[in-house]
């Protein structure tokens, strides 16, 4: 489900404030006072940060990412472009080197390319999130000598609107709550990109909540442990996996490339029927509760 079709649905029963952030909160017994950046206070029965993996509510609430955040070693970077080469939203290519890849797709009825950068990093860079001119700095140094189509796309890229440029994270915490606050998706348990998961995770993740708190009657108290209890052993499957996975998208020799290449279309459909099956029983009603309206878990 897209962002634009879950806007749809709730626009005529949820107030959307867009272009704005939360700045400052104080939560008490009764309900939580919340400090908008752009002006203006409220008070709110609950909060739910579902703010990403760089939450600004899971920071004013439980303290620094940094005591959360596990670098899994890679940064990436993926950005839009004209659909200059003509592919079929069929057809994806990749090109690699050791510890690095690009992976390029088409998009919105072939007029888009969706171009991705993914590369190996021992130690996490040090940037600002919001300078976005020195990430595309970062990401042209890193990918400068390689072949293929990655001069022309890194040339694309200088004048792209939208990179998104990130590292390869998952955020791990002990507890996802905190008085009449809670944590959802990647505020509080990403599973990193290379999962691929992490919008799943987040809408099961909300149905679950939703559901704990309908049986509780809106019992925070209740409700946020059953919340957890419930969820919590999904979301260390898809972290687990999501960390070993690594390896095999981005090998770090040439051997790996060379099996990559031409094992990984031999063992791709079997590996995929075995994950779907492993998907289904991660997901079927038995794990996931059905809190009786009548929709399915997932």
């Amino acid at each position: 489900m897209s962002a634009r079709t879950l806007y749809e649905l709730t626009k005529d029963e949820v107030e959307y404030c867009f272009g704005d952030s939360i700045q400052a909160l104080k939560q008490d017994d009764e309900g939580v006072d919340v400090t908008f950046e752009r002006g203006g206070s409220r008070r709110f029965d609950l909060l739910v940060g579902a703010d990403g993996l760089h939450s600004i509510v899971r920071t004013l609430v439980f303290g620094d990412e940094a005591q959360f955040e596990r670098y899994c070693g890679y940064h990436f970077g993926v950005f839009t472009t004209d659909n200059y080469l003509g592919l079929d939203e069929a057809c994806v290519q990749f090109y690699g080197v050791p510890g690095k890849r690009v992976g390029l797709r088409s998009s919105r009825g072939n007029q888009t390319l969706v171009a991705f950068f993914l590369f190996k990093q021992p130690t996490k860079l040090c940037y600002d999130y919001h300078d976005v001119g020195r990430q595309k700095q970062l990401l042209a140094e890193v990918f400068a000598s390689e072949a293929w189509e990655v001069p022309r796309l890194l040339e694309r890229m200088q004048t792209a609107p939208d990179l998104y440029f990130d590292a390869v994270s998952q955020i791990r915490m002990e507890r996802w709550f905190n008085g009449r606050a809670v944590l959802l998706g990647d505020a509080g348990y990403c599973p990193a990109l290379l999962a691929g998961e992490g919008s799943t995770l987040a809408m099961m993740g909300a149905y679950i909540l939703a559901g704990e708190l309908k049986v509780a009657l809106g019992d925070h108290q209740r409700a946020f442990p059953q919340y957890e209890q419930a969820f919590r052993p999904v979301v260390r499957q898809e972290q687990k996996k999501a960390a070993s996975g690594a390896r095999f998208l981005v090998p770090e020799t040439r051997l790996g490339l060379w099996v990559q290449n031409h094992l990984g279309p031999l063992l791709l459909p079997p590996v995929l029927v075995a994950t779907e099956r492993w998907r289904g029983l991660l997901r079927r009603p038995s794990r996931i509760k059905d809190y009786g309206n009548g929709l399915p878990a997932s």
